[in-house]
C-alpha cells in the first residue's frame, strides 16, 4: 500500500506551534470549562484536529487565540468586566 501524503487542511486558518513559541508560565493551568457546541460543528472540529495531528484542546486554544487577536485588532485591547459580573 502506498504512503498517503496528508496536508495541513487548516493551513492559513490555524497555525501550528513554532519552535520557541511561548508556553504558559509554570504553575498556570488551563481552566476547565464546558461549552455547548452543535454536534455537526464539533465533528468538524474533531476532524480538523485529527488531520492536523492536534488535540481538540490545542485546536480550540488556537482558534480562541485567533479570535482574540482579531477582536483586539479591530477594537483595541479587551476591557475587563466590572467586578462581580
Amino acid at each position: 500500500m502506498a504512503k498517503k501524503s496528508f496536508t495541513n487542511q487548516s493551513k492559513g486558518v490555524i497555525e501550528k506551534k513554532e519552535e520557541g513559541q511561548e508556553r504558559p508560565a509554570r504553575g498556570s493551568k488551563p481552566q476547565r470549562t464546558t461549552l455547548y457546541v452543535l454536534p455537526d460543528k464539533y465533528e468538524k472540529i474533531k476532524d480538523i484536529a485529527y488531520w492536523d495531528r492536534l488535540t481538540v484542546t490545542e485546536l480550540t486554544d488556537q482558534a480562541f487565540t485567533i479570535l482574540i487577536e482579531k477582536y483586539e485588532k479591530e477594537n483595541g485591547p479587551v476591557k475587563m468586566r466590572p467586578e462581580g459580573k
